[in-house]
């Protein structure tokens, strides 16, 4: 609902949107023809903006946005500093997403992209895991996207042991205090 009043001759809007009490001015002179435009045209345009969400329609919330209130809750965490240049670099690339539009499938996607050994993405994940879990506390998500991802363990190379021909040709050419070391290893 809105309404047209006039304030030191021109002509005002009175509206609610989203519970708030809204006065605008049109900038029009306190007519007859003007009172007839703005009731005709302005307003019915204004309350299909209203309806539509085009006025004052919350910002979605992006996931840097979490990422400030994530950060102020480590702030005093002992190892804020070692750990902030990985936080950065998640918040660096999901910064400025709507958190609710960020799927598993991205989260998944960018932790198998990271070049570093499998022990190092769990710090990449857990920062995911807490920031979507500040959503899910704001109410702006149901379920954490980083949640459950199973981390593939690096392919470890093949150990290659010495032949026992090998290790006789260590242990006779070995000097001093190592070979009793080397016949004990």
């Amino acid at each position: 609902m809105a309404n047209v009043y006039v304030r030191g001759n021109k002509l005002w809007v009175d509206y609610f949107v989203e519970g708030r009490r809204v006065r605008k001015a049109t900038g029009l002179e306190d007519t007859k023809s003007n009172r007839a435009f703005v009731n005709k045209t302005i307003i019915p345009k204004l309350l299909t903006m209203i309806a539509t969400g085009e006025i004052h329609r919350r910002q979605p919330k992006t996931f840097g946005h979490y990422f400030k209130v994530f950060l102020t809750l480590k702030d005093s965490n002992r190892s804020y500093f070692v750990k902030k240049p990985i936080w950065d670099k998640v918040n660096a690339r999901f910064k400025d997403l709507e958190i609710d539009k960020i799927t598993r499938l991205d989260v998944k996607s960018y932790i198998t992209s990271l070049p570093i050994k499998a022990v190092s993405k769990g710090a990449y994940k857990t920062v995911l895991q807490e920031v979507f879990e500040l959503a899910i506390d704001d109410g702006i998500l149901s379920t954490n996207p980083a949640v459950n991802i199973k981390l593939r363990d690096d392919s470890q190379k093949k150990i290659e042991y010495f032949s026992k021909e090998e290790v006789n040709l260590i242990l006779s050419n070995a000097e001093g205090i190592m070979k009793p070391y080397l016949m004990l290893a």
